[in-house]
This record gives C-alpha cells, sequence and structure tokens, in this order.
C-alpha cells in the first residue's frame, strides 16, 4: 500500500503540471499495488478521470470496461459505463454507443444523476450526429428532469448546461426565450470554479448558441472555453469545441478561420485515431472550399468523408456533403445537378433528411429550384417547413422570407424587404449577399435598374470579399444587365489565391519572417516560401514590399 500511495502522489504532481497522460499510468499501476478492493476501484476510476483530458479514446474504453467488470460498486459501475459510453460515442461506434449510454443512463440514474445528465449529453451529441433517435433522447429527458435532483454547487452549473444542449437537440428548430437569455447572459467566467468545469459549461452554451444561430454568441463562448482549455492544459474536449466553433466560423462565412480550424481537427483526428473527428474537419474544409470555387479541393474532400461513412449512420455530415457537392456544381454551371444534391436533403414528402442541418440551406434549395425550373418539385418541402418552423430564429426567418420571396413572383416584394432589411442579417453576409443579389435582379426585371443597383453592387462586393467566384460572377452580370461597368471577377487576382496563399500573403504584408509566418500558421519555413513563391506572380508583384499595397487597397476586413 505505500508503495501504491506513492505513486498516487507522484501521479498528483504530474496531474498538476498538466502531465495527464503520465499521471493516469502512473494511477494505473498504484491501482494494480492497492490491496484494499474499494480503495483500488476509487483509484482506477480516478485513473479513467484523468485520463479523460488525454483524448485517448482507446485507452479510456478499455480502462473503462476493465473496472466495470472487476468493480462490485454500483456507483463505480455506473461512472466506469459513463467514461466507456462517452469513449465509444467519440470514436464513430455510433450503434455501441447507444447500448452503452442506455446501460449508463439506467445505472446513473439511481446513483449519481450529475453524471447521468454528463451521458444524456452525449446520447444528444450522438442523436444530433446520426440525425436518429430523438424519440430515445426525448423518454431520457423526461425521465432525468423527473428525478427530482437538485444537483449541488459547481455541479449545479454543469447540469444547467448539459440541460440546455439536449433540449435544444430535441428541438432545434424552435427559439425557446430561456435557453437565448441563458446563452446571452449566463456568466462567462467564475473565479471560484475550477477551469476545466468553466471551459466545459462554455462549450455547452456556446454549442447551444451556435443551434440556435445566436452566431456572434457562439463564437465568443467557443472561442472562451477554447482558451480556457488551451490555458489549463485540456486537450480532451478540444475537437468537440472545434468543431461546434468550425460550424460557426463558415455560418459567419469566416472562411479562412473555418479552414484552418478543420486542418487542426485533421490533424487531431489523425493523431488520436478518432475518423468523426477527421471527418468533420474535412467536411468544414470542404465547404468553406465549394463556396470560394476551389472545387477539385472541395469535391476530392467530400468523396473522402463519404467513403469513410456508413450510409445512414451520420446525416449530419451527409447531408453537409449534398450541401457542398451542390456548391461545387454551381461554381460548373451544372444548374440540373446542383438542384438535385439540394433537393436530397429533403424527403419525397418534404420532410427534412436532417431536422437540423437540412434546413440551413433551404433557400438556396428554392432558388436552385427556380434556376433549373423545378418549383413544384420543392412545394412540399415548404409545406412541411411552414408546418414545423413556427418559431424559427432569425436566421430561419430570413431564409424563408428569400424563399418565399423567390416563389411569389409580382407579391415577392414583402419577402424581399425583410430578408434584405432586417439590421441583424449581417451576422450572415454570405446568405445576405444572396438574398440582396435576388431582390436586385427581381428590381432589374421590373425595369426599376436605379433601385437595383445598390442591392447588385452591395451582394457583389461580399462575394469578392469572401471569395465566393461564382456568386461574384454572377452578380457582376445581374450589375452589367443594369447598366454598371463590371470588371471580369473571373480574372481577379486576389481570387486567385488559396486561402492558405491569402494567410500567408496578409501575414507577410505585416513585414513577418518565413519563420514567424510558419510558427502562427504551424507551417515550415520552406512551405511559407513556396507558398509565396506561388502567390507573386498571380498578384502581379516581385517583392514582399509589394505585398502591404495590395492587402491595404482591399481594407480591412468587416467587424
Amino acid at each position: 500500500e505505500q508503495v501504491a500511495s506513492d505513486l498516487m502522489e507522484s501521479a498528483a504532481r504530474m496531474r498538476a503540471r498538466g502531465a495527464f497522460d503520465e499521471a493516469a499510468q502512473l494511477m494505473v499501476r498504484a491501482a494494480d499495488l492497492t490491496p484494499d478492493r474499494n480503495l483500488r476501484t476509487w483509484r482506477m476510476l480516478e485513473a479513467i478521470g484523468t485520463t479523460l483530458p488525454t483524448g485517448n479514446l482507446i485507452w479510456l474504453e478499455r480502462l473503462a470496461t476493465r473496472l466495470r467488470a472487476d468493480s462490485e460498486d454500483p456507483h463505480a459501475r455506473a461512472r466506469a459505463d459513463h467514461f466507456r459510453a462517452y469513449a465509444l460515442a467519440q470514436s464513430h461506434q455510433q450503434d455501441a454507443a447507444r447500448e452503452a449510454l442506455a446501460e449508463a443512463l439506467e445505472s446513473l440514474i439511481e446513483v449519481d444523476v450529475s453524471h447521468g445528465w454528463a451521458s444524456l449529453t452525449t446520447l444528444a451529441v450522438v442523436v444530433y450526429q446520426s440525425g436518429r433517435g430523438g424519440t430515445e433522447l426525448e423518454r431520457w429527458y423526461q425521465r432525468y428532469q423527473g428525478a427530482g435532483f437538485a444537483p449541488p454547487g459547481a455541479d449545479a452549473l454543469m447540469v444547467d448546461g448539459c440541460r440546455a444542449w439536449v433540449r435544444t437537440v430535441l428541438d432545434p428548430m424552435t427559439v425557446h426565450d430561456d435557453l437565448v437569455e441563458m446563452v446571452r447572459d449566463s456568466p462567462a467566467s467564475d473565479a471560484g470554479l475550477p477551469p476545466e468545469l468553466l471551459a466545459t459549461h462554455e462549450m455547452l452554451l456556446g454549442a447551444v448558441a451556435w443551434l440556435l444561430d445566436e452566431s456572434w454568441i457562439a463564437e465568443r463562448r467557443l472561442e472562451h472555453g477554447l482558451a480556457l482549455m488551451r490555458d489549463a492544459q485540456l486537450p480532451g474536449q478540444l475537437s468537440q469545441t472545434m468543431r461546434s466553433l468550425a460550424q460557426v466560423k463558415l455560418d459567419l462565412a469566416e472562411y479562412d478561420e473555418a479552414d484552418r480550424i478543420g486542418r487542426v481537427l485533421v490533424d487531431l483526428g489523425d493523431a488520436e485515431n478518432v475518423g468523426y473527428v477527421r471527418n468533420a474537419g474535412m467536411s468544414i474544409r470542404a465547404a468553406a472550399a465549394a463556396i470560394r470555387g476551389e472545387t477539385t479541393l472541395a469535391r476530392n474532400l467530400t468523396e473522402e468523408v463519404m467513403l469513410d461513412l456508413d450510409v445512414g449512420q451520420f446525416l449530419a455530415l451527409e447531408v453537409m456533403a449534398a450541401q457542398t457537392h451542390a456548391h461545387v456544381l454551381f461554381n460548373e454551371q451544372d444548374v440540373a445537378g446542383s438542384y438535385d444534391q439540394l433537393r436530397s436533403t429533403f424527403h419525397r414528402d418534404g420532410t427534412p433528411v436532417h431536422e437540423h442541418v437540412s434546413y440551413r440551406s433551404i433557400a438556396d434549395l428554392v432558388a436552385a429550384a427556380v434556376r433549373a425550373g423545378r418549383i413544384d418539385d420543392v412545394s412540399s418541402v415548404m409545406e412541411e417547413a411552414t408546418r414545423r418552423l413556427t418559431r424559427p430564429s432569425l436566421r430561419h426567418q430570413l431564409a424563408l422570407a428569400r424563399a418565399r420571396a423567390l416563389l411569389a413572383g409580382e407579391d415577392a416584394e414583402e419577402h424581399h424587404v425583410f430578408a434584405t432589411g432586417h439590421p441583424d442579417a449581417d451576422q450572415w453576409p454570405f446568405e445576405l449577399a444572396n438574398a440582396r443579389l435576388e431582390y436586385g435582379s427581381w428590381l432589374r426585371r421590373r425595369h426599376r435598374a436605379t433601385e437595383a443597383r445598390g442591392f447588385l453592387r452591395a451582394a457583389h462586393d461580399v462575394f469578392e470579399r469572401l471569395g465566393a467566384r461564382a456568386w461574384a460572377e454572377l452578380s457582376g452580370s445581374e450589375l452589367r444587365a443594369s447598366g454598371v461597368s463590371v470588371a471580369d471577377t473571373a480574372g481577379s487576382t486576389w481570387d486567385g489565391l488559396t486561402a492558405q496563399e491569402r494567410q500567408v500573403v496578409k501575414l507577410a504584408a505585416t513585414g513577418m519572417t518565413n519563420r514567424e509566418i510558419g510558427a502562427s500558421l504551424y507551417l515550415s519555413p520552406r512551405t511559407v516560401g513556396a507558398h509565396l513563391y506561388n502567390a507573386f506572380p498571380k498578384l502581379g508583384v516581385t517583392s514582399r514590399a509589394q505585398l502591404r499595397d495590395i492587402v491595404d487597397a482591399r481594407g480591412p476586413a468587416p467587424a
């Protein structure tokens, strides 16, 4: 026992320094040497809890399975079920995760409701990713709500965050005022609470804000959560937080940032052998690339994701892949193909394939139907959306207004005005630019060219800034048709750069060296030099000194 105690003391010191992996291994050795069975159980449980921040899901699942088999303590066995289910859910094993979560939830509701809410949160993640199992999640939610448990102290904060996430996944298309108030007003920090609790709370509320389309708030909370995790050296939940943040960056049309986070997710997925994390990163990168006209990259990444998925198991990624493929085909002027991809995100009866992700593209679907001459084919989708979306977020109100405007003919103006005129619509610049393009086109066709030009110019400027080449060309064509001379956007030098080249050029323009740029972007100095070598002829420059003028001429990014 003395040796075991000494090992536990050493492990505690290692954990305090952030060496979680080494600390967990010492704790396992200490548990193996512990004569007392109860103490051995709790030392093993502490080892499992210390393993969690490492992100080593394979070892986490093995330790939890071992403890479940060895222990007779119902509380410890329930906790082991919770950790095993978490590991399975994070490592692409959906069916096994559901079974383990059911066992964990059944055990924990009797002995540890706080950890039961954590398991329920994990089940909600599985339900969101798969697009299946909402009825099961609702049943467990009602059981835990009826448990009559009032968590003490810090646990109350965690349970509140878990409850908010589960509620939002159960009904992602309905805005509940109390949840909006929570994500907007809940304090972002409390010096008296441990950093791992604060980080998890910020992650949960940030994810809730993302689903509620409180995009700016989601960005702030998720970035704060990441900062807390990094400061406290808590890597275990980094990938979950980064996945949500990357989605928010896409929503905000911050495509360089989305691509950067996507790259990190791919690296994390490879390092931790977690397929879902890798696929999520590639999906994010593909979505950003498709909008910016990098069609080969977008197509290759999307195909790689789809080859790795079991069809029907991860509907969130499958629907996202179809939306990305639609953008690729739009760039290639394949009107019918683009429409078919978007229409595949809804069933023939108009119900969504994925309750949340499908409705992200409802306005784009109707726009594609108009271009393809398939308006009648989307009537069931619009009818079902009207029935389901009774209290939608502002973002979905704007999307529905866009869709209705495109279908309303001469009666479209009130819908166009709403879609383009709301003061908070600029949270989603790509979507707002599309709404302005559609309104401007509608005005031009009614010989109201003077009014049309303002909307078309605003749309064109945003598409140019975002690097959305196909949309910039379309808005440029509409501008020319309204009597405005527009340069050929296909030859835009800046838009000819890849996302990575743009990042390197921006930093080089500030005077940073290749080594400094490499450290900032996690690239080698040689790779930075290669990017600059490729960028110079595209920009028509011969030296780094000329880059500042090009970057300055584009102006600052909007706040």
